[in-house]
């Protein structure tokens, strides 16, 4: 697998405490010569207020995040590392399926 990252952030603060972010994924390529064939661009933008982000992707998804009340949070939402954690399930699981496809 060769795979090609760069990702830039940024925060910018704006007044009530709400912050901004964005992050863009630029390219991965799978099993390919040309890295061209399955390159894709991922923008995800999210604002934060308080402990709360509420994020959109450039595919028309949206996903949110927030800490438990004992940590100081509201808990309206998956914590952070909830979602990491769901991340890397889906990924295991698209990898299999990837694999699968491609034995003889």
């Amino acid at each position: 697998m060769v795979s090609s990252l760069l990702v830039r952030s940024s925060c910018r603060t704006v007044p009530s405490v709400t912050r901004r972010y964005m992050m863009t994924r630029i390219q991965t390529s799978l099993y390919s010569s040309s890295s061209l064939k399955y390159a894709k661009s991922y923008k995800l933008e999210g604002t934060g207020e308080g402990t709360k982000v509420e994020i959109t992707t450039n595919t028309g998804h949206s996903l949110a995040t927030d800490i438990p009340k004992p940590m100081g949070g509201k808990d309206t939402a998956p914590q952070p590392v909830e979602t990491l954690l769901a991340s890397w399930m889906g990924c295991t699981q698209a990898t299999a399926l990837f694999v699968g496809r491609h034995l003889p």
